[in-house]
C-alpha cells in the first residue's frame, strides 16, 4: 500500500506535535510533593473548664503544616492540597481549618497526607489531660 508524501508527512508532523506539544503549549509539569512537615511535632492539649486558664491550659491548637518540594520549598496549589484526621476523635479531633481540640483525655494521632499522593503521611501525637481545676502558682 503506498500512502502518498502528503499522508506520510502529515502522521510524521502530528507524531511530533503529540510528542513536543506536552511541554511547549502549556502543559506544566509540577514536582509531586516530597514531604509534609507539621510543628509541633507533640502537642499537649488539657479538658476544657469554666475556670481554667486556657494561656496556660489550652484545649485547643492550630499546628503549623507545609508541604514541601524535594528542594525543602514550600509548595502551594493543588499539589499541596492536604487532608486530615484523627485516630482517636473521641479524645482529639480536627476541624476543617486544621485546629485540633480536646474532646476527653487519652491520647491520639492526627494524619495528614496529601491528596496527590495519599500515601505521603505526617503525624502528631496529641495528649488530653485534665487539668482538674488545678491551681498554678508560679514563683
Amino acid at each position: 500500500m503506498n500512502f502518498g508524501i502528503g499522508v506520510r508527512q502529515l502522521w510524521l508532523a502530528s507524531a511530533i506535535v503529540a510528542l513536543v506539544g506536552c511541554t511547549e503549549w502549556g502543559v506544566q509539569h509540577v514536582e509531586p510533593p516530597s514531604r509534609i512537615q507539621v510543628s509541633p511535632e507533640r502537642l499537649t492539649l488539657f479538658m476544657p473548664s469554666e475556670a481554667g486558664d486556657e494561656a496556660a491550659f489550652p484545649s485547643s491548637a492550630k499546628p503549623t503544616v507545609r508541604v514541601l518540594d524535594v528542594s525543602g520549598q514550600e509548595m502551594t496549589g493543588g499539589a499541596a492540597e492536604i487532608r486530615w484526621d484523627s485516630s482517636m476523635p473521641g479524645v482529639a479531633t480536627i476541624d476543617a481549618q486544621g485546629r485540633i481540640s480536646a474532646v476527653a483525655t487519652g491520647s491520639a494521632t492526627i494524619r495528614w497526607a496529601t491528596v496527590v499522593d495519599p500515601i505521603l503521611l505526617a503525624t502528631m501525637s496529641v495528649t488530653v489531660l485534665d487539668a482538674g481545676g488545678a491551681n498554678v502558682e508560679v514563683r
